[in-house]
């Protein structure tokens, strides 16, 4: 009888172990199934000059909110309190300046004027609660790549291909974000690393770079823009080291 008893006691208490079990795993895939909040990921891909918004996917946009845009891990836009967008346009040194636009509503991200070194991954998140979704951004080029190949220490002059330049017309060439030389606007070359390295062909518009280093390579975009044309061609530099 007592042995009866306790095997009947060991299944009770086993049969509870069991439900308990049971009823917190279906809670917890249940949550979830349900659960807004979590980590989200999608891919996109959008041409040089293109205009794009990028999407959070909230259905709304709560008083206490706040919506944070990253690219990596650097802060370029924020709504805050339902509708006050701010943009950080001296981040990343002015890299996206004059090219954001953020909706206080929705949360929408825009970047106009795809750049090539756009590319990389877009986080929007909700610092309130563990909402956080990536977007992966390639920017596809536009502009046919010429490659260059140089030996460090030597010279090299990346050519426009024009045999002349207007008088109305704006040339500026950019080694990635960074603007090294332009005919008929200012330009800080020497803040870019190459101080007294740089020629600009004031005829053809051509750039010559003196005594080139390894950290030189990357590349080379070069903008002729008038009332009556735009031209944009691109270098990819590739510096050998000795």
């Amino acid at each position: 009888m007592l042995v009866c008893f306790r095997f009947q006691l060991f299944v009770n208490i086993y049969l509870i172990f069991y439900i308990v079990c049971v009823i917190y795993l279906f809670g917890q895939s249940v949550w979830l199934f349900f659960c807004p909040s979590g980590v989200f990921g999608e891919s996109v891909s959008v041409k040089e000059g293109d205009s794009v918004t990028l999407f959070p996917q909230l259905t709304e946009i709560k008083k206490d909110d706040v919506i944070d845009w990253r690219f990596g891990d650097i802060l370029i836009a924020r709504v805050r309190n339902n509708n006050n967008p701010s943009v950080y346009e001296d981040a990343l040194d002015g890299k996206f300046r004059g090219r954001l636009k953020l909706d206080g509503q929705t949360g929408d991200l825009t970047i106009t004027n795809f750049r090539s070194t756009d590319t990389g991954e877009y986080e929007v998140s909700n610092i309130i609660n563990t909402f956080r979704k990536t977007i992966s951004v390639t920017v596809m080029s536009a502009v046919e790549v010429k490659s260059v190949s140089v030996k460090e220490g030597d010279s090299v002059t990346l050519h426009t291909g024009l045999t002349e330049v207007h008088e109305d017309d704006v040339i500026q060439w950019r080694h990635g974000d960074t603007c090294v030389a332009e005919i008929n606007k200012t330009c800080d070359g020497d803040a870019a690393g190459f101080r007294d390295r740089l020629q600009l062909d004031h005829q053809t518009g051509s750039l010559t770079i003196m005594n080139i280093t390894t950290a030189d390579s990357g590349l080379y975009e070069v903008k002729i823009s008038s009332s009556r044309r735009t031209i944009n061609q691109r270098f990819s530099v590739t510096v050998i080291g000795e």
